[in-house]
């Protein structure tokens, strides 16, 4: 996923980069990144932070139940 992390902190933006092959797999993943909030980026040492974009790699696994 390539995401935009605003001067607060909130995701602004997101696309899926690399697909995980399921549509319904990668809105759920693009659903849950709106929800978390991050650090703003500061550029070459400037005190006010900056929307910056960002990538994240999330891989989705199914484990055997116990």
């Amino acid at each position: 996923m390539r995401f935009l992390v605003g001067a607060d902190g909130t995701v602004r933006d997101s696309i899926i980069q690399s697909t995980s092959g399921s549509g319904i797999l990668d809105q759920v993943a693009l659903d849950g990144l709106s929800k978390c909030h991050f650090s703003p980026g500061l550029i070459d040492g400037n005190a006010d932070p900056e929307p910056q974009w960002t990538v994240l790699k999330y891989t989705w696994s199914i484990e055997p139940t116990k």
